[in-house]
C-alpha cells in the first residue's frame, strides 16, 4: 500500500505526515469519516472530500433518546422467533421483519416515507440542515424504533436465512449503517458548517479509485452537484474493519488460519461457527468473538454486542465444563 493511501484506526494523529496544501480523499462517509473530516480541519487542511456508495453522512442523534418504545420492539422481536419456530428450518423471511417493522413504523410516523429513508437526496447540505434541526427539536419518530433495536439485531439476524441476509448486505445495510449508526449533535453541526464554508465535500462514488504519477482520481455524484472526477494527493480509508477472514487477509493470524484450512470462511464475512454458538465450525474447543463472527451474526462493533457474546462464551464453557 502507497504511504499516501492509510486507513484509519481512530488515532489523532492521522495527518500530522500530509502537508496542508495536500488535497485529501476519505473513502467513508459514516462516523469514522466524518472524524477524519474534522482531524482535517484541525490540521489546517485546505479542502477534503469524503465518498461512499451512497454518498450519505450518517442521521443525527436526538438531543434526548427516547426509550419508550423499547418494550413494543422486544414484543416484535419475540413474535419473530416464535414464529420462526413453527417453521422447519427455523427461519422467516427478510420481507416478514420488514413488515413487521415498517408496520409500527407507520403507526407512530405516518409521515414516514420509505423512499426517503432508502436514498438520499441530491443536496447533502439541506439533509443535514433538516436532520439537525429535527435531531435539536426530539429526533425523528423512527428514531424511537431503530434506537431500541440496537443490541437486538443479532436476534433477528439469525432468524434470516443467508440468502436473505445477503440480499440485506446488497440492498439496506449502507441504509441501516446511515440510519443507525447516528453521529452526535455537536459533530452534525461541525460538520455542516464545514460543508456550508466549502471545506468538506461529500459523493457518491461511481467507479474505483485510480493512480497515475502520485495523484489519485475517481468518479463521484457530488451532492450538490454532478458527475465529476475528483483528483487528490493523499487518501484515507475509513470505511471500518476489514471483515473478510481470507488468506488474503492483512492480518497474519487470519491468514494462516484459512490458507491451513483450520476452518472455513463464511461468504458474508468472518469464519463458519456452529449453529447457535461462537464456536468455530469443526472446532468446537475454538470460540470467535466480534469481527470473526461477521457471516453469522451482524451487529458487532458495539460494546454491549461484544459483552453479550462473551458472556454466551462464558456460559458455554461452564456447561461443557460440568
Amino acid at each position: 500500500m502507497s504511504n499516501h493511501i492509510v486507513p484509519y484506526k481512530g488515532s489523532s494523529d492521522l495527518l500530522n505526515h500530509i502537508p496542508t496544501d495536500a488535497q485529501l480523499l476519505v473513502i467513508g462517509t459514516s462516523p469514522g469519516g466524518c472524524d477524519v473530516a474534522r482531524l482535517a480541519s484541525a490540521a489546517g487542511l485546505k479542502r477534503v472530500t469524503l465518498v461512499s456508495r451512497n454518498g450519505r453522512l450518517p442521521k443525527v442523534q436526538p438531543f434526548k433518546r427516547d426509550l419508550s418504545l423499547e418494550t413494543e420492539v422486544e414484543t416484535r422481536i419475540r413474535s419473530l422467533e416464535a414464529r420462526a419456530q413453527l417453521q422447519p428450518t427455523g427461519k422467516i423471511s427478510l420481507s416478514e421483519v420488514l413488515n413487521e417493522f415498517l408496520d409500527l413504523v407507520n403507526a407512530i410516523a405516518p409521515d414516514f416515507s420509505w423512499e426517503e429513508f432508502l436514498n438520499a437526496s441530491p443536496d447533502a447540505i439541506q439533509e443535514l440542515e433538516n436532520d439537525v434541526q429535527v435531531a435539536r427539536r426530539s429526533g425523528a419518530n423512527w428514531q424511537k424504533i431503530m434506537l431500541p433495536l440496537g443490541v437486538r439485531t443479532p436476534r433477528i439476524w439469525r432468524l434470516l436465512s443467508d440468502e436473505d441476509r445477503h440480499q440485506f448486505r446488497q440492498k439496506y445495510e449502507s441504509c441501516w449503517i446511515t440510519h443507525r449508526h447516528g453521529m452526535p449533535l455537536r459533530t452534525a453541526e461541525q460538520i455542516l458548517e464545514m460543508l456550508k464554508s466549502g471545506f468538506m465535500r461529500i459523493g457518491a462514488l461511481r467507479g474505483t479509485v485510480s493512480e497515475r504519477a502520485g495523484i489519485f482520481s475517481v468518479p463521484v455524484c457530488l451532492r450538490p452537484g454532478e458527475l465529476q472526477i475528483v483528483e487528490a494527493t493523499h487518501v484515507v480509508v475509513a470505511t471500518g474493519p476489514n471483515y473478510q477472514c481470507t488468506s488474503e487477509s492483512e492480518n497474519p493470524l487470519i491468514r494462516e488460519i484459512a490458507r491451513s484450512g483450520f476452518t472455513e470462511s463464511h461468504p458474508l464475512g468472518g469464519f463458519n461457527l456452529e449453529p447457535n454458538s461462537f464456536r468455530l465450525k469443526g472446532r468446537p474447543r475454538v470460540y470467535c468473538i466480534g469481527a470473526m463472527t461477521r457471516g453469522v451474526e451482524f451487529y458487532i462493533n458495539a460494546m454491549p454486542v461484544l459483552l453479550q457474546q462473551s458472556t454466551e462464551i462464558v456460559h458455554d464453557l461452564f456447561r461443557r465444563l460440568r
